[in-house]
């Protein structure tokens, strides 16, 4: 990551779960993927 180090030290990390509109109007909505992202604590070298 550059000039960058991940910094676990006393810090999490966020995982969000995104579910769109139609994941809600879905009548089986098991069969369609929700979107993740992953936040990580970093710091600048």
């Amino acid at each position: 990551m550059g000039n960058y180090d991940v910094d676990f030290d006393g810090r999490t990390y966020l995982e969000e779960h995104i579910f769109r509109k139609d994941w809600f109007l879905a009548d089986h909505p098991e069969e369609i993927q929700a979107e993740y992202r992953l936040w990580l604590p970093i710091r600048k070298k």
